[in-house]
């Protein structure tokens, strides 16, 4: 009898547990944007919700005033999040892109210690689902 009221109560607490968990596209979309804006890349990855692939991509930017830009993608590319830059500091946003890849051209180590001037999240249908910019 105890060992039953014992998995009863095991399975209660983890289907509790289980309903209290936030899905992804909750935190994303409710991702308070506007703290990072104008703060250094790094401060926003060290707060984003978990589970997005390390391998950042580099890529320039459709406007040279903004330099480079960043892309961190969740797996399945079910999100992923664009972020632009601000005033740099660490790096050379006038490069000429036919110079090299963005990767060699805007090194990432220099890249996440700008200042995010612009932050977009997209779903895996390339609707965004949450963004903001100081643009």
């Amino acid at each position: 009898m105890m060992n039953k009221i014992l998995f009863s109560l095991l399975f209660i607490f983890l289907i509790k547990k289980a309903g209290a968990q936030v899905s992804l596209d909750t935190q994303l979309r409710n991702f308070p944007i506007a703290n990072y804006l104008n703060k250094p890349i790094d401060t926003l990855i060290a707060h984003l919700p978990n589970g997005f692939d390390t391998a950042f991509i580099v890529s320039s930017a459709g406007s040279l005033n903004r330099g480079a830009s960043l892309q961190i993608n969740y797996p399945n590319n079910e999100f992923w999040i664009d972020i632009y830059i601000t005033n740099a500091h660490f790096i050379t946003v006038w490069k000429d892109r036919t110079t090299g890849p963005p990767e060699v051209l805007w090194p990432l180590s220099l890249l996440r210690k700008e200042k995010i001037g612009s932050i977009t999240i997209y779903n895996m249908l390339c609707e965004i689902i949450n963004e903001g910019d100081i643009y």
